[in-house]
């Protein structure tokens, strides 16, 4: 938690005699709190005062850096158990405010123009226990597809909001090769249909659809509904950014 975070629980906990100051001096005193540093190369580093007799993980740390943020990405595709490798990144995610919809309709030039310089990355980032954390700003969906981890309650993608985020942004999965690690490990339980409605309410302008079927279909999955993910095809689409010597599947 912050320091005025403190402050307040300690006000709203204690008799009105008794003041915050002496008591946080006490818990530090006696190591039942620590105050923590969260580096960063680009930006301020972020202070945070943690209970180590919980304690808390990069995960928690991550989530304090914004409000109203869920871990997104690489961390939850570990989280879900797609991975038995824990990451040394840990994403989360604290969507933007609402912006107007892209104007105007998309074409094959404009695909492969999109699609050819690199995947943008954000660079707020910051490190703490030999992990680094990376705070990005997504589009705003309402927070679709977001659910409480059962063990730990904090805030995560579901597994279907998950896919389609590794689909948008494969950088932040590891690559393509881990992203379709993850679908195989998800094929026999990924809901079609949730997923379909999922992409639909989160209104993507690129066609995430036709990488997903992909996905799902090298994964082994034969579910009849991935027709859904098929149609349309009207144009060439692609796994990722920047890519060299690509080859191609009609599907």
């Amino acid at each position: 938690m912050t320091r005025s975070e403190l402050n307040r629980l300690l006000r709203n906990s204690l008799p009105a005699k008794l003041r915050p100051k002496p008591i946080q001096e006490i818990l530090e005193r006696t190591l039942a709190n620590r105050t923590r540093v969260l580096k960063s190369e680009a930006y301020e580093d972020v202070k945070r005062i943690s209970v180590p007799a919980l304690p808390p993980t990069p995960f928690h740390y991550a989530l304090s850096l914004r409000g109203s943020a869920h871990l997104s990405h690489a961390s939850t595709v570990y989280l879900l158990g797609l991975t038995q490798q824990q990451p040394k990144t840990v994403y989360v995610n604290r969507e933007q405010s609402s912006k107007p919809a892209a104007e105007g309709p998309i074409n094959q030039e404009s695909i492969d123009r999109a699609f050819s310089r690199p995947q943008r990355r954000s660079n707020y980032a910051y490190k703490i226990d030999g992990f680094q954390i990376v705070l990005l700003s997504g589009k705003s969906t309402g927070n679709a597809g977001v659910i409480n981890e059962p063990k730990t309650c904090l805030p995560m993608t579901c597994l279907e909001r998950t896919l389609i985020d590794i689909v948008v942004r494969p950088r932040y999965a590891g690559g393509v090769f881990q992203a379709a690690q993850a679908f195989s490990q998800a094929a026999k339980e990924v809901d079609i249909p949730k997923l379909v409605s999922l992409l639909s309410r989160l209104n993507y302008r690129y066609l995430y659809h036709q990488a997903l079927g992909f996905y799902l279909e090298n994964a082994g999955n034969n579910d009849s509904r991935l027709g859904r993910l098929r149609d349309p095809l009207q144009f060439d689409f692609y796994l990722d950014y920047s890519m060299e010597n690509p080859s191609f599947s009609k599907s």
